[in-house]
């Protein structure tokens, strides 16, 4: 099946966003629990038909993997095209969480969608070869330009022991364990 005709979870942006709980940026857990809202009010609609939909929010989990011993997060660089990438509005990019969209057809109906869709993400996308904690949101991203347009960032942490972690997705070019100093340098290189 191709993905644009995958079904995924999204809810109204006006219950999930209404003028009293609106907000553009990052936003902490504690404000508001935005999970509620959209366990509450999600619905599932072919993903193709929502990519450019903006009456509907997808939420997009985006977990980071942090070894607080280690004072390390996992980071990765999606691969380009040719590579393996299939979304060419990200290839090549730099990314310090994983996860996405939340499908129908493998999340389950009688679990938590947004549980079981990151317990998917984590376990396709890397193999963490140590513990790890129950993912813990932290905080929400919302943007109103772009693709980000039609999307809801739930961010979360899972801390693990894992002294190292290695990419199993074919879309992860190379990815490691990096420090906050390598990480705010990334940052500060991709913006000059």
């Amino acid at each position: 099946m191709d993905k644009m005709d995958k079904l995924i979870m999204v809810v109204p942006r006006e219950l999930l966003l209404p003028k009293e709980k609106y907000f553009e940026g990052y936003i902490s857990s504690e404000y508001h629990d935005y999970v509620r809202d959209i366990l509450t009010n999600y619905q599932w609609r072919r993903r193709g038909d929502m990519e450019f939909d903006p009456a509907y929010k997808q939420p997009i989990l985006y977990c980071s993997i942090v070894n607080r011993k280690l004072g390390k997060v996992f980071a990765y660089q999606r691969a380009k095209n040719n590579e393996g990438c299939t979304e060419e509005r990200i290839e090549g990019k730099w990314s310090w969480g994983v996860g996405g969209h939340v499908d129908k057809d493998t999340d389950g109906m009688h679990t938590n969608p947004l549980s079981a869709s990151l317990k998917r993400e984590l376990s396709e996308e890397v193999d963490i070869r140590g513990l790890y904690n129950e993912a813990k949101v932290v905080g929400y991203l919302n943007f109103e330009d772009a693709v980000e347009t039609f999307h809801f960032s739930i961010l979360c942490i899972v801390e693990t022991s894992a002294k190292e972690i290695f990419p199993r997705d074919k879309e992860i070019h190379v990815g490691k364990y990096r420090s906050l100093f390598e990480l705010e340098e990334m940052v500060c290189l991709s913006t000059v």
